[in-house]
């Protein structure tokens, strides 16, 4: 069985409608305006639900991330603003919307990463997945970038360093590059990070970090 965690609270988060270039898919039940929207999430668990695979899924609901959760990878000025700008609904960063109370969402999207995370370093199963939004890859220690607030790969990560691991692999697999991962790790030998993106370098002062070559160590 692989264990799939993922909350209702995790559609209710809408940024405003963006631009997203793409022709229409045939292969989807909704088409989206906005790349990243809760239609993203609906159509991956519709395909859990209606594949081969349904019945050898266990669905789990997690719990909210603790502050003391997410100061495992950001840094306590950081979640402080969070926590402050939740109070209006605005532009937190030219790409990552927080809508009013949002922090209650984006707490439930990390406790998604963290208790699948627990459930595989505990021995309850050998596969565990994460449904949730907002995501994560983009969020760096001390900021927020690309629909990303805070990052799921980078608390699974200090878990499992936590709990005895002593070499971590992150393999992201996107098209942009997963900067807020690398950032959070570029000056550790415990936690190895790998971004497969297009070549689309740095997009501003949220996402310094281009992804090529020469940022390798």
């Amino acid at each position: 069985m692989v264990a799939v965690f993922f909350h209702d609270e995790c559609l209710s988060y809408r940024a405003p409608p963006g631009v997203f270039d793409s022709l229409p898919s045939p292969y989807l039940g909704l088409q989206i305006e906005q790349p990243e929207g809760p239609e993203r999430i609906l159509n991956t668990r519709a395909v859990l639900q209606n594949s081969d695979l349904a019945g050898e899924l266990e669905w789990f609901q997690p719990g909210a991330a603790t502050d003391a959760q997410l100061l495992m990878f950001h840094t306590r000025e950081y979640l402080d603003r969070l926590i402050e700008g939740e109070k209006e609904a605005h532009y937190f960063t030219n790409s990552t919307y927080m809508v009013e109370g949002g922090m209650s969402v984006i707490r439930l999207s990390a406790g998604c990463a963290l208790e699948a995370a627990q459930y595989v370093i505990s021995g309850r199963g050998p596969v565990a997945y994460a449904v949730s939004r907002p995501p994560g890859h983009h969020a760096q220690p001390g900021e927020a970038d690309g629909y990303c607030f805070i990052n799921g790969l980078g608390l699974i990560a200090h878990e499992a360093l936590n709990n005895g691991y002593r070499r971590i692999a992150v393999i992201d697999w996107d098209v942009h590059h997963g900067n807020g991962t690398q950032a959070g790790f570029y000056e550790r030998d415990d936690v190895l990070t790998i971004s497969l993106h297009m070549n689309h370098g740095s997009w501003g002062p949220t996402h310094l970090q281009t992804g090529d070559v020469d940022e390798s160590r």
